[in-house]
Protein backbone atom coordinates (compact mmCIF):
# COMPACT_ATOMS: atom_id res chain seq x y z
CA UNK A 1 0.00 0.00 0.00
CA UNK A 2 0.90 3.44 0.41
CA UNK A 3 3.12 3.28 3.39
CA UNK A 4 5.32 0.73 0.85
CA UNK A 5 5.47 3.05 -1.97
CA UNK A 6 6.86 5.73 0.43
CA UNK A 7 9.47 3.65 1.49
CA UNK A 8 10.22 3.01 -1.65
CA UNK A 9 10.60 6.19 -2.65
CA UNK A 10 13.08 6.77 0.44
CA UNK A 11 15.34 4.09 -0.48
CA UNK A 12 15.56 5.32 -4.04
CA UNK A 13 16.74 8.67 -3.30
CA UNK A 14 18.72 7.64 0.10
CA UNK A 15 20.60 5.41 -1.65
CA UNK A 16 22.29 7.41 -4.83
CA UNK A 17 22.82 10.20 -2.52
CA UNK A 18 24.42 7.80 0.44
CA UNK A 19 26.49 6.80 -1.80
CA UNK A 20 27.90 10.33 -3.40
CA UNK A 21 28.11 11.17 -0.04
CA UNK A 22 30.87 7.87 0.86
CA UNK A 23 32.69 7.78 -2.07
CA UNK A 24 33.62 11.90 -2.35
CA UNK A 25 32.47 13.03 1.40
CA UNK A 26 33.05 9.81 3.99
CA UNK A 27 31.77 9.64 7.15
CA UNK A 28 30.68 13.07 7.66
CA UNK A 29 28.95 13.12 4.11
CA UNK A 30 26.92 10.31 5.84
CA UNK A 31 26.22 11.76 8.95
CA UNK A 32 25.05 15.45 7.24
CA UNK A 33 22.59 13.01 4.97
CA UNK A 34 21.28 10.90 7.00
CA UNK A 35 20.45 14.07 8.89
CA UNK A 36 18.60 15.76 6.14
CA UNK A 37 16.86 12.10 4.90
CA UNK A 38 15.34 12.29 8.10
CA UNK A 39 14.30 15.44 8.60
CA UNK A 40 12.99 15.63 4.99
CA UNK A 41 10.96 12.21 5.80
CA UNK A 42 9.78 13.65 9.22
CA UNK A 43 8.02 16.50 7.41
CA UNK A 44 6.41 13.91 4.57
CA UNK A 45 5.28 11.99 7.54
CA UNK A 46 4.04 14.90 9.11
CA UNK A 47 1.58 15.91 6.57
CA UNK A 48 0.72 12.06 5.96
CA UNK A 49 -0.67 12.11 9.78
CA UNK A 50 -2.07 15.38 9.10
CA UNK A 51 -4.17 14.21 6.01
CA UNK A 52 -4.80 10.88 7.88
CA UNK A 53 -5.85 12.25 11.08
CA UNK A 54 -6.35 15.94 11.49
CA UNK A 55 -2.70 16.86 13.37
CA UNK A 56 -1.70 20.40 12.69
CA UNK A 57 1.49 20.23 11.54
CA UNK A 58 2.69 22.68 14.13
CA UNK A 59 0.68 20.37 17.10
CA UNK A 60 3.05 17.05 16.12
CA UNK A 61 6.19 19.74 16.29
CA UNK A 62 5.34 20.85 19.69
CA UNK A 63 4.26 17.91 21.10
CA UNK A 64 7.26 16.23 21.94
CA UNK A 65 8.88 19.49 23.41
CA UNK A 66 10.15 17.22 26.57
CA UNK A 67 12.28 14.80 25.15
CA UNK A 68 13.48 17.24 22.92
CA UNK A 69 14.95 19.25 25.69
CA UNK A 70 15.88 16.55 27.56
CA UNK A 71 17.67 15.53 24.28
CA UNK A 72 19.48 18.77 23.96
CA UNK A 73 20.69 18.84 27.64
CA UNK A 74 22.02 15.63 27.79
CA UNK A 75 23.58 16.11 24.62
CA UNK A 76 25.19 19.63 25.47
CA UNK A 77 26.43 17.22 28.70
CA UNK A 78 28.12 14.64 26.05
CA UNK A 79 29.75 17.22 24.25
CA UNK A 80 31.26 18.41 27.29
CA UNK A 81 32.49 15.09 27.93
CA UNK A 82 34.09 14.61 25.06
CA UNK A 83 37.70 16.32 26.18
CA UNK A 84 37.78 14.05 29.38
CA UNK A 85 36.88 10.62 26.86
CA UNK A 86 40.03 12.33 24.36
CA UNK A 87 42.75 12.26 27.08
CA UNK A 88 42.28 8.37 28.19
CA UNK A 89 42.83 5.12 25.89
CA UNK A 90 42.18 1.33 26.31
CA UNK A 91 40.37 -0.32 29.54
CA UNK A 92 40.44 3.41 30.87
CA UNK A 93 38.66 5.11 27.51
CA UNK A 94 36.25 1.75 28.41
CA UNK A 95 35.33 2.98 31.77
CA UNK A 96 35.22 6.17 30.66
CA UNK A 97 32.85 6.01 28.09
CA UNK A 98 30.49 3.24 30.35
CA UNK A 99 30.45 6.44 32.99
CA UNK A 100 29.17 9.01 30.25
CA UNK A 101 26.48 6.48 29.01
CA UNK A 102 25.37 6.06 32.00
CA UNK A 103 25.30 9.51 33.53
CA UNK A 104 23.76 10.94 29.97
CA UNK A 105 20.76 8.07 30.28
CA UNK A 106 20.29 9.41 33.77
CA UNK A 107 20.74 13.23 32.79
CA UNK A 108 18.43 12.68 30.15
CA UNK A 109 15.46 10.85 32.80
CA UNK A 110 15.85 13.86 35.41
CA UNK A 111 15.65 16.68 32.80
CA UNK A 112 12.55 14.68 31.16
CA UNK A 113 11.07 14.41 34.86
CA UNK A 114 11.44 17.68 35.84
CA UNK A 115 10.06 19.13 33.01
CA UNK A 116 7.13 16.47 32.99
CA UNK A 117 6.64 18.25 36.33
CA UNK A 118 7.27 21.88 34.94
CA UNK A 119 4.40 21.07 32.67
CA UNK A 120 1.85 20.29 35.08
CA UNK A 121 2.03 16.52 35.14
CA UNK A 122 0.28 16.16 32.04
CA UNK A 123 -0.79 12.37 30.67
CA UNK A 124 0.81 10.18 29.09
CA UNK A 125 3.95 7.71 29.04
CA UNK A 126 5.74 9.27 31.95
CA UNK A 127 2.34 9.24 34.45
CA UNK A 128 1.99 5.88 33.39
CA UNK A 129 5.23 5.27 34.79
CA UNK A 130 5.28 7.26 37.64
CA UNK A 131 1.85 5.41 38.79
CA UNK A 132 3.30 2.10 37.71
CA UNK A 133 6.50 3.20 40.27
CA UNK A 134 4.70 4.41 43.16
CA UNK A 135 3.04 0.96 42.90
CA UNK A 136 5.91 -0.60 43.15
CA UNK A 137 7.44 1.23 45.99
CA UNK A 138 4.18 0.49 47.84
CA UNK A 139 4.26 -3.23 47.50
CA UNK A 140 8.23 -2.88 48.37
CA UNK A 141 7.22 -1.64 51.62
Amino acid sequence: GFFLRLAFVEFAFKLPIMLYAIVYHGIPGVLFTKLVSAIVMTFCSMFVVRHLIGISIGSQLFYPWRPVASSLIMAAFLYLSEPWLELSRGPILAIRLSAVVAASVAIYAIANWLLWLVAGKPQGIESRIATSAAAMLRRLR
